[in-house]
């Protein structure tokens, strides 16, 4: 392996951790904005239970047709907005999960290549332990030549 190929891998590394840390940002701004939603449904739905209340109390009691045409009109835009908030929520929750899709994507990404990284720095040290093995030899072969009696 060519020590000159260690950069690259690690370059490749920070890349994809990079990459990584992007697509859990996404992940937690698309949580986030799916909670955010979450909570208007909530209230929205406290709403139309305490308006509808209202509403059944007025009508229990003399009331005017103009108020309890304004009460009903109220909750209708409520259960408007409501729909609306419903459909906020679906598409949030979608792009929850598409933003999980991508932290698994790019965290298996990023762990494929730190163990590629890691296989690459392995082979460059046993190359290197073999070449210093190689000397040592070679350098144990001329020590022992040089000290042998020469022979008749």
């Amino acid at each position: 392996m060519n020590p000159r190929s260690i950069p690259a891998w690690n370059t490749l590394t920070a890349k994809s951790g990079r990459e990584l840390k992007r697509a859990q940002s996404l992940l937690s701004a698309a949580n986030a904005r799916a909670s955010q939603a979450q909570l208007r449904m909530t209230k929205l739905d406290n709403l139309l239970v305490e308006y509808s209340s209202s509403l059944n109390d007025m009508l229990s009691k003399p009331h005017s047709t103009q108020e309890a045409g304004n009460f009903r009109q109220f909750i209708v835009q409520l259960q408007f907005l409501k729909q609306r908030a419903d459909i906020d929520l679906h598409k949030a929750e979608l792009d929850v999960t598409e933003a999980k899709s991508e932290v698994i994507v790019a965290d298996q990404e990023n762990l494929k290549l730190s163990r590629l990284l890691g296989r690459a720095k392995t082979e460059l040290e046993n190359q290197r332990i073999g070449i210093e093995t190689k000397e040592a030899e070679s350098q144990s072969i001329i020590q022992f030549n040089l000290k042998a009696p020469p022979s008749h």
